[in-house]
């Protein structure tokens, strides 16, 4: 009885090699593949061209709660500047503000476009590159502003410099990996 178990009936009809073939491929799955250099660049720039905006979301959410007057002076402390130094100042926060949406816009779109559009793939992605370099010179310039008009302000010296080569290290990978990379 054993025996008649082991044997099992034939398919009525014999598969094709097509068949075969894709049988053959469903049982050995290859791993994904890596991102591309595309896609590691157009999500650096959205996250980066994101966090400005809900950095100046939340400072907005929570000024009226008077959050920032009851946190120790050594995390936060208001700094006096002059006329011309805050406009300066804040016309690169502005302009950080505004340089997110054509580097979100350019990232968006290299992520959304079609395989066989490489080249345009590429060329916005290396824009949205481009704008996220451009907004990381807007936060070290208005960083250096900071630090000039306080310089024993410890805690930006610290935070200020560790976010800086953050995000230079990350704009240095992503230029590598846009040269070197496929996609």
């Amino acid at each position: 009885m054993a025996q008649k178990m082991d044997r099992q009936p034939a398919h009525p009809l014999p598969m094709s090699v097509e068949e075969k073939e894709k049988k053959k491929k469903q049982a050995r799955r290859p791993a994904p593949p890596l991102p591309g250099a595309v896609t590691l660049v157009s999500l650096w720039a959205l996250i980066n061209a994101c966090l400005p905006a809900l950095a100046l979301a939340l400072s907005f959410i929570l000024q009226p709660y008077n959050v920032f007057s009851k946190m120790p002076s050594w995390i936060y402390h208001r700094i006096e500047l002059t006329d011309a130094v805050g406009a300066m100042g804040s016309a690169l926060e502005l302009g950080r503000i505004w340089c997110g949406v054509p580097q979100a816009a350019a990232a968006a779109l290299a992520l959304l476009l079609a395989g066989r559009r490489r080249r345009v793939r590429r060329a916005l992605a290396y824009l949205a590159l481009a704008a996220t370099v451009a907004s990381h010179c807007m936060f070290a310039s208005v960083l250096g502003i900071i630090l000039a008009a306080d310089p024993g302000y410890i805690f930006m010296w610290i935070g200020g410099a560790a976010i800086f080569f953050l995000c230079a290290a990350g704009d240095l990978f992503c230029f590598q990996d846009m040269l070197l990379g496929e996609d």
